[in-house]
């Protein structure tokens, strides 16, 4: 590594983390919880506080993105201190959206419309739009949780027109399948499916990376259509099985494999529909996976 060679620590500690984020994108979290608490050990070593911010910060999306929520709220809110200190906003906001990412996870939907709650209000003290549409997205779904379904509707309509206006095209996909949720759990079928029209039609031939949780796109599309007795359902629901445990694949420890389809209610919701599907249960849909990966 160049910047190893020269002696530019700070520079080897953001090539380790850039490694890291390819790492965790391409679904090898080993490596990248690797490059990460190497960048984490280096920038502690140089006294980097913004490094090591950063550092939790990706540490925490690898644990997220495995279902250890436990810990992504630990790195999480360790860099919150970290940015607050520092005395950063943008960072701060994008470490308290973190949090209510985990919040939603875990289905907590109170602290998560709290913690999103405090990310917006600094998005707009900013003007910054990439900031507002991730905000908007998570406080639309933490009122969907909490039965709030006005204030659900108009916080993702707001999403929704910020993320098609800077062309964020996975993340848009994201808040109109957050959107036919709420349409969904208010019985409107048929609004969950005109609103649903253009994610699946996306999902067919663009990619979802980006997305903060693609499988529940997948499982959306599967849901709306059904709903809507649709006959592409089940291609759906076998492309969200497909991807689930491609994912799943990649885990090579069993115990974190399982934590991984067991703990993000929307892999359950996978695994539970694929089994209904095929007529199994949900322990034979989950050993269907297990087995494969192994």
């Amino acid at each position: 590594m160049i910047a190893r060679e020269t002696g530019h620590r700070r520079s080897e500690s953001n090539a380790l983390g850039n490694l890291g984020i390819v790492a965790r994108y391409q679904g090898d979290y080993a490596r990248a919880i690797g490059y990460a608490e190497q960048a984490l050990a280096l920038n502690r070593a140089i006294g980097y506080r913004q490094g090591i911010g950063r550092a939790l910060s990706s540490l925490g999306e690898t644990a997220r993105m495995m279902g250890d929520y436990a810990r992504a709220q630990a790195y999480y809110t360790q860099d919150l201190a970290i940015e607050r200190e520092l005395g950063q906003p943008r960072s701060e906001s994008i470490a308290l959206s973190n949090l209510g990412l985990v919040m939603l996870s875990q289905q907590d939907y109170a602290r998560a419309l709290d913690y999103y709650t405090q990310a917006l209000a600094i998005a707009r003290q900013l003007g910054d739009q990439d900031r507002l549409g991730y905000t908007l997205t998570g406080l639309g779904q933490a009122h969907a949780g909490l039965g709030q379904f006005a204030d659900a509707v108009s916080a993702l309509q707001q999403a929704i027109a910020i993320r098609r206006q800077i062309g964020q095209m996975p993340l848009l996909m994201e808040s109109l399948a957050a959107l036919a949720r709420v349409h969904l759990r208010q019985g409107d079928v048929t609004a969950a499916w005109q609103v649903m029209q253009e994610v699946c039609a996306f999902v067919q031939t663009q990619s979802l990376a980006g997305a903060n949780y693609p499988l529940q796109i997948w499982l959306t599309c599967y849901q709306v259509l059904a709903a809507n007795h649709e006959s592409r359902a089940g291609e759906m629901l076998q492309k969200a099985f497909d991807e689930l445990r491609t994912r799943a694949v990649r885990l090579a420890d069993p115990t974190l494999r399982r934590a991984f389809l067991e703990n993000t209610p929307w892999h359950r919701e996978i695994l539970q529909a694929w089994a209904d599907n095929t007529q199994r249960s949900f322990e034979q849909a989950l050993d269907e996976v297990m087995c494969v990966a192994e």
